[in-house]
């Protein structure tokens, strides 16, 4: 019989697998709404939760953000999800075309912020037509597309945490908080497009070799009310939070991904029921000292929007079942 294709043998398979994926690395997300948007009590907010997270892995380089609409305007989530989808692909496409070398320089980085304004911009030119005048495409900025940005860039050689606005972050275990800004007001992407003000440069807040990372978290500023929770009763329940570190234990909370994965094809929510829990509103009957009935309240610990994406290194190869070539 004639050996011209390749018999697609376990050990080929395994060759194929370990050729497509980007990065040893694996991953897990989640999000949930803050309490101050859902409301407590009979009382319910019934806010969106603003943030999105954004993911892109290719074979030289791993890309996830995450975003935090402004909350006093009424749409920011929109805008959140645009940046999300969006500054993953720009970025991939200025390491395609500069090269991994280049992603420390400030002119990288200028050349993602002007590629991500020219293509929201051309949102707000659909939705917004000349017509329409200058002030109706500011106002729909405003209530749109202001949101803060937080990512990390793996390339094989380099690992680069950046953004513009606040945020959290944990390398290693080491926690880095970006923020408070004055008046609750951090810097957003789009302001440029809403005012006169110039936009906000990209800030490059943290590099390590890729090679000595084991774990990375990112967050939007809810991520600290979580921190702050860790030695916190979850509502209704014995177990503590916890701190960030026993995430990376909880094995089956962890995906791995191939190259050319981006948000739709890879799980951005196993973390989001842990997180539920820690943000649910408990009440329960119980009894004073003379067995008076009284309602007792566990209130959830997230006041604000909370969005992570958390990264660990992969310590060995997913087994591949095996499969027999047709004779």
């Amino acid at each position: 019989m004639s050996q011209d294709h390749e018999t697609l043998s376990d050990e080929n398979l395994h060759t194929r697998k370990q050729e497509q994926a980007p990065l040893q690395f694996e991953l897990a997300a989640g999000s949930v709404p803050g309490r101050r948007h859902l409301g407590s009590g009979n009382l319910l907010s019934g806010k969106n939760n603003q943030d999105a997270m954004g993911f892109l892995a290719k074979q030289e380089c791993i890309i996830l953000t995450v975003h935090d609409g402004c909350g006093s305007t009424p749409h920011s989530e929109f805008g959140a999800r645009i940046g999300a989808t969006l500054l993953p692909i720009v970025i991939a496409e200025e390491l395609r075309n500069h090269g991994a070398p280049k992603v420390e320089c400030k002119s990288f980085w200028e050349s993602v912020k002007v590629k991500m304004l020219e293509r929201i911009e051309s949102i707000i030119s659909l939705c917004c037509p000349g017509e329409m005048g200058s002030e109706a495409r500011s106002n729909f900025a405003r209530n749109h597309f202001l949101f803060t940005a937080l990512g990390a860039l793996l390339t094989e050689e380099l690992t680069i945490v950046f953004g513009i606005g606040d945020g959290a972050f944990a390398i290693n275990g080491k926690l880095t908080t970006i923020g408070p800004f004055p008046d609750n007001a951090p810097d957003y992407l789009c302001r440029s497009l809403v005012s006169r003000a110039e936009a906000p440069d990209f800030v490059v807040h943290a590099r390590i070799r890729t090679e000595l990372l084991e774990t990375l978290v990112i967050g939007t500023d809810g991520m600290q009310d979580l921190v702050n929770a860790a030695t916190k009763r979850i509502p209704g329940k014995a177990r503590i939070v916890g701190d960030l570190d026993q995430l990376f234990l909880q094995e089956f909370l962890f995906s791995s991904f191939e190259s050319d994965t981006v948000n739709d094809s890879v799980p951005l929510d196993s973390l989001t029921g842990w997180l539920r829990q820690i943000n649910s509103e408990v009440t329960k009957l119980s009894f004073d000292e003379d067995q008076n009935p009284i309602i007792k309240r566990d209130e959830g610990l997230l006041p604000d929007d909370t969005t992570l994406m958390a990264l660990k290194r992969s310590r060995a190869p997913k087994q591949l079942k095996t499969v027999t070539p047709n004779s």
